[in-house]
């Protein structure tokens, strides 16, 4: 059986956890959370890892950065990088679910990965880790719609726009490209690319 022997994997009751660019908080009254980097996070305390009795991970709103977990010999192992996990030990087989909705719907929707036995997280969500491997999870995030509109809809355009070209300029660098399926979203991004391209 091959087992990590590099890694150094840090440790709370029951959690092992390796998560990059966390920083551990404790709050007044003595919890422990280690708080990770997500852009979809309004406030940045707003996606950790509770390390307490019950240990639970809180997600952002659109889960831009996803926290993988396993249970395995006795102990809950967190990180963000689902290789760390594979790498435990060689026996994850691959998850035919997780095949199935990749063929048929293109992604893998969480909880599921590609391998049996190790999970990601959804967005907008706490999962709660019990001391026996069973976890369960709960939405911590509803968006409120107000319907009552109070701009124009040529204001709401705009806006809308320039949310999505702000978000395309971002995650655009150089020789960036994308996937043309030819659909609206597809050809909007490809096309906000191209005005953000310096060559």
């Amino acid at each position: 059986m091959k087992e990590m022997a590099k890694t150094q994997w840090n440790s709370y009751g029951k959690v092992k956890y390796l998560i990059t660019d966390a920083s551990e908080e404790i709050s007044s009254d003595g919890i422990s959370r280690l708080v990770f980097k997500d852009k979809s996070c309004v406030d940045k305390s707003d996606c950790y890892v509770l390390l307490n009795e019950i240990p639970t991970i809180h997600t952002g709103p659109v889960g831009i950065t996803k926290v993988y977990f396993t249970y395995w010999k006795g102990y809950w192992y967190i990180a963000n990088h689902l290789s760390l996990l594979k790498n435990l030990h060689s026996n994850f087989p691959l998850s035919k679910q997780a095949l199935y909705h990749y063929f048929f719907f293109h992604c893998i929707p969480a909880p599921h990965s590609i391998y049996e036995g190790l999970f990601k997280t959804s967005a907008g969500s706490e999962i709660h880790l019990s001391d026996d491997g069973v976890w369960d999870s709960e939405v911590s995030y509803n968006p409120k719609f107000n319907d009552r509109q109070q701009e124009s809809i040529a204001t709401l355009q705009n806006q809308g726009l320039h949310i999505i070209d702000e978000c395309v300029k971002e995650a655009t660098k150089e020789n960036s490209g994308a996937f043309l399926s030819g659909g609206l979203d597809s050809s909007t991004v490809a096309g906000m690319m191209a005005k953000h391209q310096t060559s």
